[in-house]
């Protein structure tokens, strides 16, 4: 773990926004599922502390993926993405420089109460493994906030292939795409997988799925079916209610789709849990009652 000074000679920290992504677990607040995500509004940068310039940081690589800590001043963490000097983002996220093992790095702060995937790896989640080189779908991009954050982990090897329907995000999500070379923005209807068959060349690493579609689960298992490898891990928002999991889970074990863990996403966001997993074609265990 490297111990960072904002105020360092060698590359001076600069705070640029507001603060935005610190959170502390025991006393954040609850936010609505709808604004723990990509369709969130500016409330949902609640209860958030500013990053002081003077103040001594250290980062540390999240454990199970390419996104790193940040702990500052009374154990307060925030997630953020490496970007590359060249990355011009701009989601309204705190952006600063450090050193870091000899490196003036360039990070962005990645708030779980903007992204369920932030949300879930600040929580420690095990099982999104994403990496510098990992291939990812996202079903359910918006304007590509989460989008951006994945692109600076998967960097130029990996690519992120951003699907996503609704007409007012797909402006942003294709500027963005200009701008990325490792995002591929798809426009085409997510209910038909097919359609995009010669734009999805490989197969990918990773499936999420955070849709506003009624037929979630049906979308996660027509796309795992065509673009997820065999081994590969894949991550889906379900209803908080106890039933709903355990349906879901029998549906999709059915559907070689092996759930390996659930995760509340409070206090980040209400009412909704990720469930993460793997595609396994010889599951034979039998099903939760």
């Amino acid at each position: 773990m490297e111990k960072l000074a904002a105020s360092n000679r060698k590359c001076r920290g600069r705070g640029q926004a507001n603060g935005r992504g610190w959170s502390k677990l025991s006393d954040a607040g609850e936010v609505d599922s709808n604004e723990g995500s990509d369709y969130g509004s500016d409330n949902s940068f609640s209860s958030t502390v500013g990053l002081g310039i003077k103040s001594d940081i250290s980062i540390e690589p999240q454990e199970f993926s390419g996104a790193y800590l940040v702990r500052g001043k009374e154990d307060l963490l925030q997630l953020v993405t490496r970007c590359s000097a060249s990355t011009d983002d701009d989601y309204g996220e705190e952006m600063f420089l450090a050193d870091y093992n000899g490196d003036c790095c360039k990070f962005r702060a990645w708030s779980p109460y903007q992204s369920k995937l932030a949300a879930a790896l600040l929580k420690g989640i095990e099982y999104i493994q994403i990496f510098e080189g990992t291939k990812v779908m996202y079903l359910g991009a918006a304007s590509g906030c989460s989008v951006s954050h994945l692109a600076d982990i998967v960097g130029e090897v990996g690519i992120v292939y951003a699907v996503e329907t609704s007409p007012w995000a797909n402006s942003e999500l294709l500027e963005l795409a200009k701008r990325r070379h490792n995002v591929v923005a798809i426009t085409e209807d997510v209910t038909l997988p097919y359609k995009y068959r010669r734009i999805v060349v490989d197969s990918v690493d990773f499936l999420f799925c955070d849709t506003l579609h009624h037929e979630q689960l049906r979308l996660l298992i027509l796309h795992a079916r065509h673009y997820l490898r065999p081994g590969g891990h894949f991550a889906i928002m379900l209803p908080g209610a106890q039933q709903d999991c355990v349906n879901a889970v029998n549906r999709l074990h059915a559907e070689q789709l092996e759930i390996l863990d659930q995760i509340s996403l409070l206090p980040f966001v209400h009412g909704q849990v990720m469930a993460v997993g793997i595609y396994n074609p010889t599951i034979h265990e039998p099903l939760i009652e």
